[in-house]
């Protein structure tokens, strides 16, 4: 997570870097054997920020990015949890 670094200064600011692109690469990972994965990070990106304003009642961190739920299935209209074995 180096680019964190190289982008901010601010400790807090690099620990929320962290914690997005640990999100991110987490969707990335999860929705790579789906049928539409960029939209299946699309989905999660949408998902995660939802969970953030919406479900956490704390600021989130990296346990938070790595346990909110990814879901894969959206083209086939059948969306559950992508398996973790993506």
């Amino acid at each position: 997570m180096s680019l964190c670094s190289q982008l901010y200064q601010d400790e807090e600011q690099i620990q929320q870097c962290k914690v997005e692109m640990s999100a991110l690469l987490r969707a990335r990972q999860l929705c790579h054997a789906d049928s539409n994965p960029a939209y299946c990070v699309r989905m999660a990106e949408y998902t995660w920020r939802h969970y953030k304003d919406h479900v956490l009642t704390e600021v989130p961190d990296i346990r938070h990015a790595t346990s909110y739920p990814v879901m894969c299935g959206y083209q086939e209209k059948l969306v559950v949890p992508c398996a973790k074995d993506n």
